[in-house]
């Protein structure tokens, strides 16, 4: 080992000393601004930690006394209640007659059997509609040579919706119970 390599191992180790030493000011500064913070924030949080606290004793307090408090007169407290719910009821009753004797009622349910009876009507009009037309496809079908495969592709579709149209129908049969 020669003079120069020596003092530049010597250089090299100083400058790492060096890094070393400003990574641990570094570090030390860090270390500081967070200690700062952390005395800040701590005190902080005790003071919430201690209103809470406060708060949560002063709830208990109020609600211990509200539960400890007996009406007077229980009879007097559930009377009052029930002359209310009477008068409620006396209300709803008298709207009802009214509404009874004006014939809204009865003018509101003929609406809904003339809704009923056209949608009734309808389904059963679709029904055949569609009914009729699958027999007109067969018929269609069977005349020109080929066009069977179209009918058979064609078929299950038709049938999905004439068996839905049948279903509402016979769901509208039912909601009334006629026949």
């Amino acid at each position: 080992m020669s003079i120069d390599e020596g003092e530049d191992a010597g250089a090299g180790e100083e400058s790492s000393d060096k890094k070393l030493a400003g990574r641990v000011q570094q570090t030390s500064k860090k270390v500081g601004a967070q200690f700062v913070v952390g005395l800040v924030i701590v005190p902080v949080l005790l003071i919430l930690f201690v209103v809470g606290l406060l708060n949560l004793v002063s709830f208990n307090k109020m609600t211990k006394e509200l539960a400890l408090k007996e009406p007077d007169n229980l009879g007097q407290v559930f009377s009052v209640r029930i002359d209310a719910a009477q008068n409620e009821a006396e209300r709803q009753y008298a709207e009802h007659l009214d509404k009874m004797a004006n014939g809204e009622i009865f003018e509101v349910s003929k609406k809904f059997i003339t809704l009923y009876e056209t949608s009734l009507a309808s389904e059963k009009d679709y029904t055949r509609l569609l009914s009729t037309y699958q027999q007109l496809s067969y018929e269609s079908a069977s005349r020109v040579k080929g066009s069977g495969e179209w009918y058979f592709y064609y078929k299950e579709k038709i049938q999905k919706l004439s068996d839905a149209a049948l279903k509402r129908e016979e769901a509208l049969i039912t909601y009334l119970g006629d026949d």
